[in-house]
């Protein structure tokens, strides 16, 4: 017997994030609905807020700089992708939150890339409420390929 309680799916993969709300159509089907979408706002932004060394600390001597002597600090390539990845899971998580309490608590399921998926992950554990995190890259999948795929029909079961 099927449960009829609400299930949301959430596909993200890092760049954006949809959210689906499931039912089942009169002819047995499962349907999908997209409710709402996340976009990743945080991608550039780490390089657009540093500042620019032009004339200053990079050059040996330059009166421009209060610490003339200083060479340029650089930052792991990555790093930023890095921060940028963990502000929007931290975005998911809280875009999650406020829709689930804005609602009658949803049984909620994230699809996730594997890279992803490790963010969700810490996000979730400072939290009370249990998130069904699992593997899968189903973030360019149509809405007719999303609700055919054997994982949303495993959770939906």
């Amino acid at each position: 017997m099927k449960n009829n309680r609400q299930q949301w799916i959430v596909t993200t993969d890092g760049r954006s994030a949809v959210l689906y709300s499931s039912r089942t159509a009169d002819d047995g089907r499962l349907r999908l609905e997209r409710v709402a979408s996340l976009a990743n706002t945080h991608a550039g932004q780490h390089e657009r807020g540093r500042p620019v060394l032009l004339g200053g600390a990079e050059r040996r001597g330059s009166t421009t700089s209060s610490s003339a002597h200083a060479a340029p600090h650089g930052v792991a390539a990555g790093h930023a992708e890095e921060e940028e990845q963990r502000r929007f899971a931290r975005d998911v998580h809280d875009w999650l939150t406020h829709a689930r309490n804005a609602v009658d608590s949803p049984r909620l399921t994230i699809f996730s890339s594997p890279r992803f998926l490790g963010l969700l992950r810490a996000e979730a554990s400072r939290t009370a409420h249990p998130l069904d995190l699992r593997e899968g890259e189903l973030t360019r999948l149509s809405l007719d390929e999303l609700s055919k795929h054997p994982a949303i029909l495993e959770v939906i079961a």
